[in-house]
């Protein structure tokens, strides 16, 4: 059996309101092999992840109508999209900003202005242990 090979390739959703940070990362990640989409608020990012669920989010904290932990949050209660890996990428540099993104159920959290070797190393950490958890999971589930 023949596979496609865009499918192979993990797919990014990057959310943030300001389009020099959209922009930005997807200069980053776009000599990487990630499908990537985009949406400016909490409300599209939600859409899109119940057409199409990505692999990963990379999410803002501050935006506009709704709250990046609170799309997180949301992310995370859904049955149908818990597994989706969260990145939060944030300006917030407080402490509490990290430990508020990590209780929300984020899997990570990078600071702003991002680096992109940093940012490029955990997505494939994140994108490594969701790989590891899917399989393990399969596996779990079958009798």
């Amino acid at each position: 059996m023949k596979t496609n090979r865009s499918e192979e390739r993990p797919k990014v959703l990057i959310v943030d309101d300001e389009l020099l940070n959209v922009k930005l990362l997807e200069a980053y990640l776009q000599d990487e092999e990630y499908r990537i989409s985009t949406a400016s608020c909490g409300a599209d990012a939600l859409r899109l992840i119940h057409e199409a669920p990505p692999d990963l989010v990379l999410l803002d904290l501050m935006m506009p109508g709704m709250h990046g932990l609170e799309v997180c949050a949301r992310i995370k209660e859904n049955d149908k999209t818990s597994s989706i890996s969260v990145v939060i990428v944030t300006a917030l540099e407080q402490k509490s900003s990290k430990h508020n993104a990590l209780q929300a159920g984020a899997d990570e959290v990078i600071f702003k202005p991002v680096d992109k070797t940093e940012i490029l190393r955990k997505i494939r950490e994140v994108l490594k242990k969701k790989k590891v958890q899917d399989a393990a999971s399969v596996r779990g589930g079958v009798s």
